[in-house]
């Protein structure tokens, strides 16, 4: 019976002592990262299609 509690004992001290990670914000940072990506390659196809599209009314 002693080591049953002192087992559940040191169990509930370890449980205690774990460190919780906190949120950094509602979005993690990795799918920001991603959504960061996907504006700069917008911007990139847009861009380029602005300049076909002065191409082909340059022509």
């Amino acid at each position: 019976m002693t080591r049953i509690l002192l087992a559940l004992a040191v169990t509930t001290l370890l449980a205690a002592c774990a460190a919780e990670e906190e949120p950094k914000g509602v979005i993690p940072q990795h799918q920001l990262d991603s959504m960061n990506k996907a504006t700069d390659v917008e911007a990139m196809m847009q861009n380029a299609e602005q300049d076909r599209r002065e191409q082909i009314d340059n022509q």
